[in-house]
């Protein structure tokens, strides 16, 4: 591999520190939450294609989550919100 800047690197390792708190995290692509959406941290990771339910109990809790699909050197994606009524729980469809 030549890489076009002389100074550029590779990076091949199978984790990497996704909110910088000192924790690795997979490299999967990994759904973030929160209450805030500049406070958002890694909530569910190493997610299957298609989609993913989140925690029972997230329509009545009372409480607005905001979710971003976090992948390192992917593009941004759109993530669209479903209400499991039956499960009290959002899925979360998304495209890797």
């Amino acid at each position: 591999m030549t890489a076009l800047d002389p100074a550029a690197t590779v990076d091949i390792e199978p984790q990497w520190d996704l909110d910088d708190d000192g924790l690795l995290n997979a490299c999967e692509p990994a759904l973030l939450r929160g209450t805030l959406p500049t406070a958002l941290n890694p909530h569910l990771d190493n997610l299957d294609a298609g989609f993913v339910d989140d925690l029972p109990g997230t329509l009545s809790d009372g409480v607005n989550y905001y979710y971003l699909l976090a992948e390192r050197g992917a593009p941004p994606q759109t993530i669209t919100l479903d209400r499991q009524t039956v499960d009290d729980a959002v899925r979360i469809f998304f495209v890797p």
